[in-house]
C-alpha cells in the first residue's frame, strides 16, 4: 500500500524532509512499495543537492541506525529482504557520507538479539553493501532466512507427503493378531486400557461368574517399515491432532469412524449409571406405592364422616 507520507516530499524544505523520513522510517523499511521506492529515490536525489547541518546530519544518521536494525529483525523473523529495501539503505547512506565528510560505519553488536544466521547476513551482506554503496538491480534475488527456508520446505514435504497406512480392528482376537498385547498397554491419548475386565458391582456375590472383557475399536497406523504399531481407540482419534500420531508423530490420515450409535468411551462406568437407574426406579415406585396408601387413607375419613 502507497505512503501518502512520501508523495512530493521531495519539494518539501529539508529539514521537513529529513522529520519525516524519521516518523516513517518504519514503512518505509517495512514491506516494498515500487511507489514509495520511486518517491525516495526524488527524496535523495534532493538530500544530495542540498546542504545539511549537523541536526540534519544526525537524524539521517538515526534514520540510517533505524534501518539497519529493521533489516536485520525482518530477517531474523523470515520476512524476505527486498533488493530496493537495501538501495534504500544505500541511498540515504550517500547522502550522509556527503554531509559528514566520514564514511557511515557500523557493527552488528548494537543490534540486540538476534540469532547467528541473521549475524552472519548482516557481517557477511549488509556490512559490505553500506561500504561499497553500489546500487542493486531491482530484480535482484531477495534475501531470506535459510532457517525458514529449510522450515518451510520440511513442511510442504510434510503436506505433499502421504499419511501412513491405517487399519481399524473391532474385535479383541484382531487386536492380539496384529500384536496389540505386545505394544502398548493403554491408549496413549485416554490413558485406558485396551482390555478391560469389568468387575461386578458386589464381587462378593459374583466370585464364581466369569465376566469377559471390555473391548473398543483400535486403530493402527504402520512406520516407515511397514509394521504395525501404536494402537489408538479409534473415538479417542478424533481427540488427536487429525494428521500425526500423537507418540510418534508421524503424519497419519486417520479413517472416518462412522458410528450408527452412541459409543460408550473407555473411562465411563456403566455399573454406576445402571445403579443409579435403578435407584431412580425404586424411588419412584416408593412414591407412587406412598399416594396409594394415602388416598385409601383419605377415602376411609370421608367413609366415617358420611356415616357419622
Amino acid at each position: 500500500m502507497q505512503n501518502h507520507a512520501l508523495v512530493n516530499l521531495a519539494q518539501q524544505p529539508v529539514k521537513r524532509i529529513i522529520s519525516r523520513l524519521v516518523t516513517e522510517a518504519s514503512p518505509i523499511f517495512g514491506e516494498y512499495n515500487e511507489t514509495d521506492y520511486q518517491n525516495l529515490i526524488a527524496v535523495f536525489e534532493r538530500l544530495n543537492q542540498a546542504q545539511l547541518n549537523d541536526e540534519n546530519v544526525e537524524d539521517l544518521r538515526e534514520f540510517i541506525d533505524y534501518g539497519i536494525i529493521a533489516i536485520a529483525r525482518r530477517y531474523d523473523l523470515g520476512q524476505p529482504i527486498h533488493p530496493g529495501t537495501m538501495n534504500i539503505l544505500i541511498m540515504a547512506i550517500q547522502a550522509f557520507n556527503r554531509a559528514y565528510g566520514h564514511p557511515y560505519q557500523f557493527g552488528v553488536e548494537f543490534i540486540e538479539g538476534i540469532t547467528p544466521a541473521t549475524e552472519d547476513f548482516m557481517v557477511g551482506v549488509v556490512q559490505p553493501m553500506t561500504q561499497n554503496l553500489q546500487l542493486l538491480a531491482l530484480h535482484h534475488a531477495e534475501w531470506i532466512n535459510p532457517v525458514f527456508v529449510a522450515r518451510e520446505a520440511a513442511r510442504r514435504a510434510r503436506e505433499e507427503a502421504p499419511g501412513a497406512e491405517t487399519r481399524v480392528v473391532r474385535t479383541l482376537a484382531q487386536f492380539r493378531s496384529m500384536g496389540g498385547d505386545a505394544m502398548e498397554a493403554e491408549c496413549p491419548v485416554c490413558m485406558e486400557e485396551f482390555i478391560e475386565v469389568e468387575r461386578p458391582a458386589d464381587p462378593n456375590k459374583s466370585k464364581r461368574m466369569k465376566r469377559s472383557p471390555i473391548f473398543m475399536p483400535v486403530v493402527f497406523h504402520k512406520d516407515e517399515k511397514g509394521k504395525w504399531f501404536h494402537p489408538m481407540h479409534t473415538v479417542c482419534a478424533t481427540d488427536a491432532k487429525k494428521d500425526e500420531c500423537p507418540m510418534c508423530r508421524v503424519k497419519v490420515i486417520w479413517p472416518k469412524i462412522v458410528a450408527t450409535r452412541k459409543t460408550r468411551r473407555p473411562n465411563s462406568e456403566p455399573t454406576r449409571s445402571m445403579k443409579r437407574s435403578s435407584m431412580k426406579r425404586s424411588s419412584m415406585k416408593r412414591s407412587s406405592t406412598k399416594r396409594r396408601s394415602t388416598k385409601r387413607r383419605s377415602t376411609s375419613v370421608r367413609r366415617k364422616s358420611a356415616d357419622f
